[in-house]
């Protein structure tokens, strides 16, 4: 869309659709708020868009430019992956540091440090890549082999946390020496 001029004014979660083909595909729906770069109807460069969505710097100016687009797939994808627009403590994105950068610089409130589509795209083609890498299969272990080990950690820790007789207070002692209570 922006390599043509174009941009969509209201992307969040309810206007993109998931298409299952020969793989996973996204597409942008409702363009009722959309640009054209090469229309010579009515419509304005002002702001539009869904509060929590918008770029607030668009709607400080006034003036909706792309990268406005760019703010709002990262308030999108944050939804996506957290249930809420709004960056939180409580809610961080999953994923590798790298691609929760990404997220992070495309809604910096400073326009110049977010990153062009072209970026974004081969950014996610690459950690997508790298995903879809086998990863070490872990080993597998039998019930029974599961069943001893767990049995010897406990004789382990019992051996090394057993208390000793002192035969000359006629009294047990743990391993640091202290004296057990009477009624263990």
């Amino acid at each position: 869309m922006h390599v043509n001029g174009d941009m969509h004014r209201d992307i969040k979660p309810g206007n993109l659709l998931l298409f299952e083909h020969d793989r996973e595909i996204v597409k942008f729906t409702d363009f009722g708020y959309g640009l054209k770069a090469d229309t010579s109807g009515s419509l304005t460069n002002s702001v539009f868009g869904t509060i929590g969505y918008a770029d607030p710097k668009a709607i400080q100016g006034g003036v909706y430019f792309p990268e406005a687009d760019i703010y709002a797939v990262g308030r999108t994808m944050t939804a996506l992956f957290t249930g809420s627009p709004q960056p939180s403590l409580f809610a961080s994105l999953p994923g590798p540091t790298e691609f929760r950068s990404l997220v992070t610089r495309m809604m910096s409130p400073i326009i110049e440090n977010r990153p062009n589509p072209g970026e974004i795209y081969q950014t996610l083609d690459r950690l997508l890549a790298a995903a879809a890498q086998p990863v070490l299969p872990l080993p597998t272990i039998s019930s029974g082999i599961l069943a001893k080990l767990g049995v010897a950690a406990i004789a382990a820790f019992l051996l090394w946390n057993s208390n000793d007789w002192d035969e000359n207070v006629g009294r047990y002692r743990n391993t640091k020496g202290q004296f057990t209570s009477d009624w263990l």
